[in-house]
């Protein structure tokens, strides 16, 4: 469905690669093609700039179809002048607003041999849209799974709303039977006022053309099923008009979409508020990567690049997603620009900030990711030249600010909280990108650049502590994102970080035992906190059901993670807050990989073994194979079973009262390490059971 993926039409055109062997008759055989407006004419208005896109034009086609026949021979058919065309029964069609199909135009028999094409035009030979055309490498996007609806009602006479219970991208499917021009109208929303739909927290910037509106008109000759075909909606609650007859779970059902990437991970554990959180996280990355990875399915649909970043990691240990983020981070070169400067949403028509750093970070950050978690070493190698371009412009800028960073967006949506200075943020972010880059440069073996990368960090990062440290623990006012964010990105000097880490601790009881942060103090408070081995007060924020907090959402009556933490959120399907789900893994679960052994090569599994959890489930398929641990608690004594898959080697790390106590209860001869309050096994293959005081 909706293939292929958008681009940047006027660098990159991307053709999509189908099996039609399956769908081959002994005789004659025919083939049809259906064109809609999609990303590469979007005609209506909306506040980014789409209906302005350089590349904007009718739709078009370009086919080719390889046969290869039983001895050895090929032959191929193409699009051509011979080729006719018609117009159809999709009427209308605009990304955020829907699809506008006429069944009673359908013309059966279009796309079988035999068909009577003596009223169809010859086609017309188009320009092609500028971009080179490459393979779409990346997993087609897909329907998923179809949801009945929980509830129907009928509010209005002749207007029917139907919930089906959870927050998704996708659509409609009827199955219906009506009279001959009967029109049906589908509205979808996930906020309801007084009973009805109400999209006025995610319509008002889209300004032309309905939103998020379906509508279709039968032909009346007997049971019809439809569903669109080049659009996509995010949604819980569907509006219905113009049934002469109550809908019922089989005549109107909502069916799923996203880019079709393998699930590789999965967690659970005891408490079945953090298994809700992981659910929400599911279905928020899902319905925020049809194609690329987005901000919402609903108001936008675009490609905010800190959203993304944010997302990545947990996306890592959930998904098999690898070419999906190499189509992306291709994108940031069509879109970067001749100072090395790109969109702050990738692809861009052109709209949006080239200078909020936090976002643009992304380009190095998921980078890292697939490097770090599946070892993909030509990503850094395609765009290193381009990243290098964007430092450059950057250092070249801040030279004169004394290496401060003085443009972003900084801790966004952090709904009234206590405010970071976008300075601050955007400064730690560019460090951590130097970081990245003195190791992209050192595993291309670019040693002069490498040092270069080393310096220029060093530089930023006596600048930043300069510039926002005031003493006695405190970068800026003590706000959690200032301390977290300084604590994970390294900015903070080893004889300060006890009083840093004290005064997060602080500003944290200050709030009631809340956290205070936007989506980027979000990324960095429940990992730092776990670091600093206070992953009891990581669970004290997350268990809080009242606001801000992932419980509060849930108490009412969140099934995806929301745009804010307020009341009153604006998208109630967003992913910028989707980490959680990494620190279940990465901490819970204890499943890390290791820099130097990219891939899980080497590893680490190292799970927190937390009151108030009483056991945990967490897998990983690695490109070694699975990695599993499983604990759980009884009397206050642990049982924690790993498996490490061939060819790989971990490092055991189990935190206890008394690590001298800690044994494996396989009779091996692995030697133990005790240190501090944990006791540490190196371990090759196979699968090992550990047992220990709490």
């Amino acid at each position: 469905m909706l293939d292929p993926v958008i681009t940047n039409y006027n660098k990159t055109v991307l053709y999509s690669t189908y099996d039609l062997s399956g769908y081959l008759k002994t005789g004659d055989n025919a083939v049809g093609i259906m064109l809609a407006n999609g990303w590469y004419n979007p005609h209506t208005r909306d506040a980014w700039d789409y209906h302005a896109a350089p590349w904007r034009d009718i739709p078009k086609a370009l086919l080719e179809i390889v046969i290869t026949y039983t001895d050895g021979a090929t032959d191929r058919i193409a699009t051509d002048t011979t080729w006719t065309a018609s117009n159809g029964p999709l009427v209308a069609d605009a990304v955020r607003s829907g699809e506008v199909y006429d069944a009673r135009l359908e013309q059966p028999g279009w796309d079988q041999p035999g068909f009577n094409q003596t009223t169809w035009q010859p086609v017309t030979l188009a320009t092609p849209p500028g971009g080179t055309l490459r393979a779409e490498v990346m997993p087609a996007t897909t329907i998923h799974q179809t949801i009945k609806p929980i509830a129907i009602t009928e509010p209005e006479k002749g207007v029917y709303l139907i919930d089906f219970g959870v927050n998704i991208a996708g659509w409609a499917r009827l199955n219906i039977t009506g009279k001959r021009g009967q029109k049906i109208t589908l509205r979808y929303g996930e906020e309801l006022n007084n009973g009805r739909l109400d999209t006025a927290k995610i319509k008002g910037l889209t300004f032309s053309g309905p939103f998020q509106t379906d509508t279709c008109y039968l032909n009346g000759r007997g049971p019809e099923q439809w569903h669109p075909r080049f659009v996509y909606h995010g949604f819980q609650y569907l509006e219905v008009t113009g049934l002469t007859e109550t809908p019922t779970s089989e005549t109107i059902q909502a069916q799923t979409v996203h880019t079709d990437f393998e699930t590789i991970g999965s967690f659970k554990c005891s408490s079945e508020l953090f298994n809700t959180i992981q659910e929400m996280t599911d279905r928020s990355y899902k319905s925020n990567f049809v194609g690329i990875p987005t901000d919402c399915p609903q108001r936008e649909k675009n490609g905010w690049t800190a959203d993304a970043h944010l997302a990545a990691e947990q996306a890592m240990l959930n998904y098999a997603n690898l070419p999906a983020y190499e189509k992306w981070l291709n994108d940031f070169q069509d879109d970067q620009d001749q100072n090395g400067r790109y969109s702050c949403i990738i692809p861009s028509p052109g709209w949006g900030s080239r200078e909020l750093t936090e976002w643009d970070s992304a380009y190095m950050i998921v980078a890292w990711y697939l490097y770090l978690y599946r070892h993909d070493t030509r990503v850094i190698s395609d765009h290193y030249d381009s990243m290098k371009a964007y430092i450059a412009n950057v250092e070249n800028r801040i030279q004169s600010s004394n290496w401060i960073v003085n443009f972003g967006l900084g801790d966004w949506a952090n709904d009234g909280g206590s405010a970071t200075p976008v300075p601050l943020t955007a400064t730690a972010y560019f460090y951590y990108d130097t970081v990245l880059m003195e190791r992209f440069a050192r595993i291309l073996d670019r040693d002069q650049d490498a040092q270069h990368f080393a310096d220029l960090s060093q530089k930023v990062k006596t600048a930043y502590h300069q510039k926002f440290y005031h003493g006695s623990g405190l970068y800026d006012t003590g706000q959690q994102t200032a301390q977290a964010m300084s604590l994970f990105y390294g900015l903070v000097p080893p004889s300060e970080t006890k009083a840093v880490q004290k005064k997060l601790v602080d500003a944290i009881h200050a709030r009631d035992n809340h956290h205070d942060t936007g989506i980027l103090g979000a990324k960095c408070i429940f990992r730092v906190l776990s670091d600093m081995d206070r992953t009891d007060l990581a669970m004290t924020l997350l268990n809080q059901k009242t606001q801000p907090g992932y419980g509060y959402w849930i108490e009412n009556g969140a099934t995806t993670l929301y745009e804010n933490w307020t009341n009153s959120p604006g998208s109630r399907n967003h992913i910028m807050y989707g980490d959680i789900s990494g620190w279940f893994y990465s901490y819970l679960g204890g499943i890390r990989p290791v820099p130097n052994a990219p891939g899980f090569k080497q590893f680490i599994i190292q799970p927190e073994f937390a009151t108030g959890i009483d056991w945990v489930q967490a897998e990983h398929r690695s490109p070694y194979g699975p990695i599993r641990v499983h604990w759980n608690i009884k009397d206050h004594r642990f049982t924690c079973r790993v498996h490490v898959p061939v060819n790989t080697r971990a490092d055991i790390i189990l935190k206890s009262s008394n690590p001298q106590s800690v044994n494996l209860t396989e009779n091996r001869d692995i030697p133990r390490l005790c240190q501090d309050n944990k006791a540490i096994y190196t371990v090759g293959s196979g699968s090992y059971t550990f047992t220990g005081p709490q």
